[in-house]
């Protein structure tokens, strides 16, 4: 393996009135900027005008290298393309917890990270390692990547100009690889299944698993979590469903080389965490739930219905309009993991329909992992109900589940316009009946 000991052309010094002009038009619309940058022949266009579009993205995404004059960034797709800092950071935080839990000697870990793209995972992930091998095909990238790593001063990380599988021939051992498969092919289209992906890692994970103790797989957030553990056929020990601000943004597998009938589904949505537990069979190569589900939907109804003096137990709209005083929408995270039975059981809430996944209880379940409304109305789409329930309102955010009108369309039809501080949820319940749920934000 050769480490990058030059920079190419785009990194070396530029001059002062480059820099001088970057500072000062780091908040200017880019294109705006390459105009007035083109009337001073001493500034480096095209370099300047890069810096400003990375330094704008960098503001949000990637706060430490924001802060940090002497990032040089890439091409605008290289940046546009890396993981966050939060996301990075989660990463980190499970590689932190593999050490701890297995008591390796902090002063013996080796991350290789096989795909290191701009560099952010494995700059942020790097700090809970002795040291770290940040692996990148394209050369100016990974020259990139070295230079801020310095600049970081994150002295651990080493950057190499290979592939991932040049690298994993030569290399002995490492405590986790981690990978992110390219998503794209050669044509540049969009790719999800993982053998489409560059490089194949469903290929590469023996001798992965041969090298590192633990591998960390970062893969599409559109797929099915469940088919990704039955593609690695038992060698899946976690599974986390990364989200953002309520957006998923990826989906990672943990694995090591012993087989694994019991599985951790974390779901995460900024600092809230919740972790289900799934079952792999090998013998049928499918993955179920590991929780006793039993608990019907009737009798979660009935209980909430009883502490509210109600005798009927069926669950349509007039019966349980009169025992639900919350509703509940479960983060994404929640929702890609489809454990909406479990969900029930674990908070005490109900699931208004099994394809809807919209929760009701008649006490306040604070610790629900998602947004929590307090219900103002329950109406049909009976004019006259749509009337009575609406007539004061004239802003609100709209959400549909298992509904046949679209958001616009529904808004429309409402006469409705966003904003404001109404919430209004449509749905269907178990009965088939279309409903709309009006509530306002849970103190």
């Amino acid at each position: 393996m050769q480490s990058n000991n030059t920079h190419t052309k785009q990194l070396q010094d530029q001059n002062q009135q480059t820099i001088d002009f970057i500072l000062q038009n780091q908040n200017t619309n880019p294109k705006e900027a390459a105009l007035k940058a083109s009337n001073n022949p001493n500034v480096n266009v095209a370099f300047a005008v890069n810096q400003i579009s990375g330094m704008q993205i960098a503001k949000t995404k990637l706060p430490m290298w924001y802060k940090n004059n002497q990032v040089i960034y890439p091409s605008h797709i290289s940046i546009e393309q890396c993981s966050s800092q939060a996301t990075a950071q989660y990463k980190a935080r499970i590689a932190n917890r593999l050490i701890k839990n297995n008591n390796i000697d902090k002063c013996k870990t080796t991350l290789i990270d096989l795909t290191g793209g701009f560099g952010v995972d494995c700059a942020i992930m790097s700090q809970e390692f002795c040291k770290a091998i940040c692996v990148e095909t394209q050369e100016e990238l990974s020259a990139i990547s070295q230079h801020n790593m310095t600049a970081m001063r994150l002295n651990n990380v080493q950057c190499v100009n290979s592939t991932s599988v040049e690298v994993l021939e030569k290399v002995d051992y490492a405590t986790i690889i981690y990978i992110d498969p390219a998503r794209r092919d050669k044509s540049g289209a969009r790719t999800y299944a993982i053998k489409d992906c560059t490089p194949n890692v469903l290929e590469l994970k023996q001798r992965m698993l041969q090298v590192a103790k633990f591998v960390i797989i970062k893969l599409s957030p559109m797929l099915d979590w469940r088919k990704s553990v039955c593609d690695f056929c038992g060698n899946v020990s976690q599974v986390h469903i990364v989200s953002h601000n309520n957006e998923c943004k990826e989906l990672l597998l943990v694995l090591d080389s012993n087989m694994h009938s019991n599985i951790e589904v974390y779901c995460a949505n900024n600092d809230s965490i919740t972790v289900f537990n799934a079952k792999y069979n090998p013998d049928l190569n499918k993955v179920e739930e590991a929780q006793d589900t039993q608990k019907s939907q009737e009798s979660h109804i009935k209980n909430e219905q009883n502490s509210n003096d109600s005798n009927d137990s069926n669950d349509s709209i007039s019966d349980w309009k009169n025992c639900a005083k919350y509703v509940y929408e479960p983060n994404s995270s929640i929702m890609k993991s489809g454990f909406f039975k479990i969900l029930s059981t674990k908070y005490n809430v109900v699931q208004i329909a099994s394809n809807s996944h919209v929760f009701i209880s008649c006490e306040y379940k604070s610790d629900f992992p998602g947004n929590i409304w307090k219900i103002n109305n329950i109406c049909s789409l009976n004019k006259k109900e749509i009337s009575k329930a609406l007539s004061k309102i004239t802003y609100a955010n709209i959400a549909t589940y298992n509904f046949p009108l679209s958001v616009n369309d529904l808004k429309k039809r409402l006469k409705l316009k966003d904003g404001g501080n109404t919430r209004i949820i449509a749905t269907t319940d178990s009965k088939n009946n279309h409903v709309l749920i009006c509530a306002s934000k849970a103190e």
